[in-house]
């Protein structure tokens, strides 16, 4: 016990101290960004003045963006760090967690709102062409953001994660969609107004590129939420087999390795070959499960990113590792009885004839 409490202590000491020293690293940042978005200038007047503020503020986007990796990965070492703590340290873990998470989901929903209400003051304060302009750069930005969207997760937890943040851009369009409409309604009240002016032909180009952006990027969000929405169907299949297959296999393989061994007597191996052929049941049983769990994890190769996919393959390989000991360790105790059988009975002949 104290050997296995020691193991314990010498796996979360390490884990614990990168986590608190991250926590403060990130929860520093968390302060500072979330006084820098309390004191963010209100959206100016002049076009130029909400374009700079635009920049300004894609500047601290991007700098969200890029934390996000250590927020994961706080995420993942926290998680690990709880389960190796008593319950009550596990819960300030846990709660450490929920602060800084719902601290990062606040700014980055903050500064997406801010661009979104630039994005309008812009759109009621500039010229058309401005408008339309600035129509096609926030529909550009979301046409990257969909562009490079993280590969589909294998866990269900990163999965739903990936859905929030592809939910996330479909809310954007919705709320462009009414100024979206107006700027086409603009655009086709100029190019009507002014067929020989020759701004109309860059108009037209822009309005045209305006739309089929507009049909892309709703296109990509829509095939992406259907692609998430089957991976996690099977993401969430595959974990709950496993490791109920795997507790199986461990069960059958602890139940296989404390049998007696073999008997001398005849009537006692043949209590022995009944108590192996109730085992086979058992595995016979099983055998449907670690197919279907085999085809499962299969499926949620094809569904996933190429980084998942390694990690999937290992636990089908594991999968299989377990199945063919069990299948081992079931002949070789088979193959023993059998022996030890026909030994006994030779013996009870031999003594027989002796007699």
């Amino acid at each position: 016990m104290n050997a296995d409490r020691l193991s314990i202590l010498e796996q979360a000491l390490p884990l614990a101290e990168h986590f608190y020293e991250a926590h403060a690293d990130l929860s520093n940042w968390l302060s500072e960004m979330e006084y820098e978005l309390m004191n963010l200038d209100d959206p100016a007047i002049r076009p130029d003045q909400i374009v700079r503020q635009q920049e300004g503020n894609k500047l601290l986007m991007a700098d969200v963006a890029e934390h996000k990796p250590l927020f994961d990965k706080l995420n993942k070492t926290g998680t690990t760090l709880a389960k190796l703590c008593i319950e009550e340290e596990g819960v300030k873990v846990h709660d450490i967690l929920e602060s800084d998470n719902a601290r990062y989901a606040a700014l980055r929903s903050g500064l997406r709102e801010r661009q979104q209400a630039l994005e309008e003051a812009l759109q009621e304060t500039s010229q058309f062409s401005d408008k339309l302009d600035g129509m096609l750069a926030a529909l550009a930005s979301a046409f990257e953001q969909v562009k490079s969207a993280e590969p589909v997760s294998a866990h269900p937890d990163k999965i739903q994660e990936q859905m929030q943040e592809n939910q996330s851009v479909v809310e954007d369009l919705e709320k462009r969609e009414s100024a979206f409409e107006a700027v086409k309604r603009a655009a086709d009240e100029v190019i009507v107004k002014n067929p020989s002016d020759p701004a109309v032909k860059d108009i037209e180009g822009k309005l045209k590129k305006l739309s089929k952006l507009w049909d892309t990027v709703l296109s990509a969000t829509g095939e992406r939420g259907k692609s998430l929405e089957e991976a996690l169907a099977v993401a969430e299949r595959f974990w709950e087999e496993l490791q109920a297959v795997m507790t199986a296999l461990k069960e059958l393989q602890d139940t296989l390795v404390s049998q007696e061994p073999p008997a001398v007597e005849p009537a006692k191996i043949h209590q022995q070959q009944a108590t192996l052929q109730d085992i086979k049941t058992d595995i016979e049983q099983t055998k449907p499960e670690v197919e279907h769990c085999r085809q499962v994890g299969q499926e949620l190769i094809s569904l996933c990113g190429e980084p998942d996919k390694p990690e999937v393959k290992k636990h089908i390989e594991e999968l299989d590792s377990a199945w063919d000991n069990i299948t081992a360790l079931y002949a070789k105790r088979e193959e023993n009885l059998i022996d030890a059988m026909e030994k006994a009975m030779e013996y009870h002949d031999t003594l027989n004839v002796s007699r």
